[in-house]
């Protein structure tokens, strides 16, 4: 009995001077890759969603959450954070302007959101980059298709057919990663890493 708790003490101590802990990482991160838009820009979005929620009803997101949903990973062990983040290192792209030009929404969940109306080649192959270097490190994603979109406005009451809106053009200079976190009932988002678009 005295030799299997010294044989614990010793691991324990080793783990310690390793910087290691004794129990096992159970922090989870909610993370997902996105493009995040200069003030300018999600001023402008907010603008459009505050105009469409006369029609359609629903919450207006706040103008510092909005943002386009690159890759969704879902909770990830805090652990892993700084192997994802090396990971996407190796990730590289050009700089490209990406342009909203119609309001929309989806019966299924009732939320209204900007889009372009075709998906630019620039923004196609970084999320393939993006889902190619996290697969090869060994992370799990939402696999479903890529569908551009900014969501605008949850919750409507009445979901529209596809319309035009003026053309807004987002120049797209980086990528970043962010966690969300839910606090008193809401849903915060926290930049965590920023990777720039050549």
């Amino acid at each position: 009995m005295c030799t299997n708790i010294k044989a614990n003490v010793v691991i324990v101590v080793k783990n310690r001077e390793q910087g290691k802990s004794e129990q096992p990482d159970k922090e989870k991160l909610r993370l997902f890759f996105a493009l995040w838009p200069d003030s300018p820009i999600s001023g402008a979005l907010h603008g459009l969603a505050r105009h469409y929620q006369t029609q359609c009803g629903g919450r207006v997101m706040r103008a510092e959450s909005l943002h386009l949903t690159l890759l969704f990973l879902g909770d990830i062990s805090a652990g892993r954070l700084l192997q994802l983040k090396s990971a996407v290192a190796a990730v590289h792209g050009s700089a490209f302007s990406l342009t909203l030009e119609q309001f929309a929404g989806w019966r299924h969940n009732a939320i209204g959101y900007a889009a372009p109306t075709s998906t630019a080649d620039a923004l196609s192959a970084l999320v393939l980059r993006l889902r190619s270097c996290v697969a090869e490190a060994g992370f799990h994603f939402d696999q479903r298709s890529f569908t551009p979109h900014v969501t605008l406005l949850r919750k409507m009451a009445h979901t529209p057919q596809a319309q035009p809106i003026a053309p807004m053009l987002w120049p797209v200079y980086e990528f970043v990663l962010v966690q969300s976190v839910t606090e008193m009932e809401q849903v915060h988002y926290r930049i965590l890493g920023r990777w720039p678009l050549a």
